[in-house]
């Protein structure tokens, strides 16, 4: 994935790596609702911070699904997860109620090609805690952040990158 122009700081910033390993897990829901194993070591990963389908980077929706399947078709290391950030889920669930959140988020992972953290996990609240911590995130989290093999920072903006360059170089 190619660099955005972004602040210098956040460009290589490096994440807490064992903290991060240790939050993020290997149990992830898959688009059939199903949980599975996965190891991430080695993989470059894009954590999508969002709290409803139509929100941050879901806007990019085909193209973050045309360049997820062009890199793992090249067979590149790399997996995206979608983060559900219970940040706006409070205004969000007013307007829908929790059956509502529990319906979209469903939806939602079952039309995405990668992986989610089980909607409830408390691995969402500690991902997002982590990086707004590490100003890698603002404070409505709605971001696809792209971590390379040592969890450096390569984007923040990573649905742009993912339209501007569909082959992941």
């Amino acid at each position: 994935m190619a660099a955005q122009e972004l602040p210098k700081r956040m460009l290589g910033e490096q994440i807490d790596k064992e903290a991060f390993n240790k939050t993020i897990g290997t149990e992830f829901q898959t688009a059939a609702g199903e949980v599975e194993k996965l190891e991430l070591t080695g993989k470059i990963i894009g954590l999508c911070f969002a709290y409803c389908p139509w929100d941050g980077p879901f806007f990019d929706f085909p193209a973050m699904f045309e360049t997820y399947k062009n890199v793992n078709a090249a067979g590149k290391k790399f997996e995206v997860i979608f983060v559900f950030d219970p940040h706006g889920m409070k205004e969000w669930s007013e307007v829908v109620g929790e059956e509502g959140i529990e319906a979209e988020f469903n939806s939602t992972c079952a039309e995405m090609p990668w992986l989610a953290i089980p909607k409830g996990d408390p691995r969402h609240k500690e991902l997002v805690a982590m990086f707004k911590e590490a100003r890698v995130i603002g404070p409505r989290s709605r971001e696809l952040i792209m971590l390379d093999e040592e969890r450096n920072v390569i984007t923040v903006m990573g649905a742009k990158a993912m339209r501007v360059d569909n082959e992941g170089k």
